[in-house]
């Protein structure tokens, strides 16, 4: 199953704030999130951890 979070619970998971995370999209560090509906936007965990852990990586 699939681990979602809003943009609140992936910043403090990320120990980050809401508009670094924002910030990261825009610039293409993490994916798009997913909107099941207008008002909900939702971020896939794994899918984000992988591109940190991409970026995390690529900058050593």
């Amino acid at each position: 199953m699939k681990n979602y979070q809003r943009v609140k619970g992936l910043a403090e998971t990320l120990h980050v704030s809401q508009s670094t995370v924002w910030r990261w999209v825009a610039d293409g560090l993490l994916p798009q999130p997913f909107r099941p509906t207008k008002r909900t936007t939702l971020f896939d965990v794994d899918e984000c951890q992988a591109a940190l852990d991409k970026m995390a990586g690529a900058a050593k």
